[in-house]
């Protein structure tokens, strides 16, 4: 994407993007539109990349988009739309929660003041609701090329029976 086309982009969008609520472990918003009626999602949270960088509004990608089964990162990128090495990937919650990123594969999008939404889902009401027997939420290493010079990453996923 051109640099133009990102910076009318970030001029745009940020005008319609809201204020946050205060950060949670738990789900305080509805789901997402992408996980909106998907069986199991119970909501977005906040989450905050490290290092924060507060104050600004940052530009990233999703590998995945809204697809509980599949372990996807979202990795931050610059006006030119390279990588900038900030990444953070989708993960389980002590409770066996899988916080999944949104919005879609390879979709563009902001996060004011350097804070995302991901989505939450209960995998076992995921997985049920998709033909299965069960599931849980279940850690794995993946690799995505365009981030941390294809690395492996430790990410999560709904984990079917």
């Amino acid at each position: 994407m051109k640099k133009i086309n990102l910076m009318i982009l970030v001029t745009s969008l940020s005008l319609f993007i809201g204020t946050f609520a205060a950060a949670s472990g738990n789900p305080d918003q509805p789901p997402s539109e992408a996980a909106k009626g998907m069986p199991g999602a119970l909501g977005t949270i906040e989450f905050t990349p490290d290092p924060h960088r507060e104050g600004s509004t940052t530009l990233w990608y999703d590998t995945d988009g809204v697809q509980p089964g599949i372990a996807g990162c979202h990795y931050e990128v610059d006006l030119q739309g390279e990588p900038t090495g900030r990444s953070f990937c989708e993960s389980c919650t002590p409770d066996l929660l899988l916080v999944e990123s949104n919005p879609g594969k390879e979709e563009l999008h902001l996060h004011k003041n350097d804070i995302g939404h991901p989505d939450t889902f209960n995998c076992q009401t995921w997985c049920v609701g998709n033909g299965h027997k069960g599931g849980s939420c279940k850690s794995e290493d993946i690799s995505i090329p365009k981030i941390e010079n294809g690395d492996k990453q430790t990410s999560a996923a709904c984990s079917c029976e």
